[in-house]
């Protein structure tokens, strides 16, 4: 049975994930090469990327060969495996192997190398991430795409933004073991193939990626760390613009024949009256020039009086391009002031630093000893627990841009305390009778 085959490549996949197991994988390389169901086949194949999550360099290598299969299930399930494994990595090789299979001809392998691209691209910088952005917009924008395509498209550009571009996807844990909520996550997003709801399940593999720094009260203190990198290297993407680039270009009017003829009889009208029609050879041969203008009105005719000084346009775009240049000549600085809390991705994690002078340092490194003035610390990632180096002084703590509701029924001490707001009244007491 091809569906009990399928849940077997599953399980091997899901129990040996992130173990890099020699058996498991040929055991997953035999089923690929040799099933006879595409689907049984593609499975194989995706579950090669949860067994070799530690290793996604020796994952690209493994299933390189599988990418260029005749079967597109086989490619689909390469590029899937590819994604899986290298998620939130940003591996270049990675990459490139993806690239030419969002080009493939059949289309479902368009949607999985798209996906798994966002996967292994999520919380890069921007100078890598700008040109495949602009490629999932375009694919899903354009008429010709193909539906499939055009899902695939539009999924990875969920996952890029996803939890509004403060998350990364990682089937690991900060110490390298694998997170079973991640891998259970990514486990049931691939079913998607089968019913596309299932695709919402990647929320539970996303991990934020910030710095939150707590004390022993577990609030958020005002404190400050330094990232060592120029702030372009890790801001946030532009957001979308729904201006066009309009080009100026000069239009060409057309001459209608009608125009012509009008010409010509109002040049023999004047000609029959003894006019002189030469001034005719001045006037345009556009339709809407022999309209007759409207008669002014006398604020209009006061209204030209004034002269007002107006400057031609290529004026203002040159003073407009002086104050860009200007922007663009000042030096980046090359660091950067972070407050608690702040959007550090996993690349920038190794730029923190901390100042072991100030009056909060993170537990981890309190014991550490250094001779510079700013010491690199493991920790510049996820919550971190800071340590009061002067405890006597008054702490002032960041104050929540939200504020719980009040719980009904607090003040008089009611049994309404717990419920929440939008929570309705319990109904009164009553005797139920059976045979009423």
């Amino acid at each position: 049975d091809a569906l009990i085959r399928y849940g077997g490549c599953q399980i091997i996949g899901s129990a040996y994930v992130g173990t890099g197991n020699n058996d498991a994988v040929r055991k997953l390389l035999h089923v690929a090469v040799s099933d006879v169901s595409d689907d049984v086949r593609r499975c194989a194949v995706m579950s090669i990327g949860f067994v070799l999550t530690n290793n996604p360099e020796q994952c690209v290598r493994v299933v390189q060969l599988l990418s260029e299969s005749y079967n597109p299930h086989a490619r689909y399930g390469a590029a899937m495996a590819v994604g899986i494994a290298c998620a939130g990595t940003g591996n270049v090789n990675a990459a490139k192997l993806l690239e030419p299979m969002r080009r493939d001809k059949v289309d479902f392998v368009q949607q999985g190398a798209a996906i798994a691209s966002a996967l292994v691209l999520v919380q890069q910088s921007e100078d890598r991430l700008s040109k495949f952005r602009d490629e999932m917009q375009k694919m899903s924008a354009d008429s010709s795409e193909t539906t499939m395509s055009k899902m695939g498209a539009i999924m990875a550009s969920g996952i890029l933004d996803c939890g509004g571009r403060n998350c990364t996807i990682s089937l690991k844990s900060r110490t390298g073991r694998p997170r079973m909520t991640s891998t259970l996550g990514v486990l049931v997003f691939t079913q998607y193939w089968y019913w596309f709801p299932f695709g919402h399940f990647l929320s539970v593999a996303t991990v934020p990626t910030a710095f939150i720094g707590v004390d022993k009260t577990l609030q958020m203190p005002h404190y400050e760390c330094v990232s060592e990198a120029k702030p372009s290297l890790f801001k946030y993407a532009d957001y979308l613009s729904d201006e066009k680039d309009k080009k100026t270009t000069e239009v060409k009017k057309a001459v209608l024949s009608t125009t012509k003829k009008a010409q010509k009889l109002l040049k023999e009208k004047l000609l029959r009256e003894g006019k002189d029609p030469s001034g005719l050879e001045d006037v345009s041969m556009d339709a809407d020039d022999n309209v007759p203008s409207r008669p002014q009105s006398r604020a209009a005719k006061d209204k030209m009086d004034v002269t007002e000084e107006v400057k031609p346009p290529k004026e203002e775009k040159e003073e407009k391009g002086e104050e860009e240049t200007s922007k663009v000549n000042e030096p980046e600085p090359e660091s950067e002031i972070l407050t608690n809390p702040s959007r550090v991705t996993p690349q920038q994690e190794k730029f923190i630093s901390f100042d072991p002078a100030a009056r909060f340092i993170p537990c981890e490194s309190s014991s550490a000893t250094t001779s510079s003035t700013k010491e690199k610390s493991r920790v510049g990632r996820g919550f971190v627990v800071l340590k009061d180096q002067t405890p006597e002084e008054d702490v002032f703590y960041v104050e929540l841009a939200f504020k719980p509701a009040e719980v009904a029924g607090a003040s008089d001490g009611g049994a309404a305390a717990a419920a929440d707001d939008d929570e309705p009244a319990p109904p009164e007491e009553f005797e139920f009778d059976e045979d009423d």
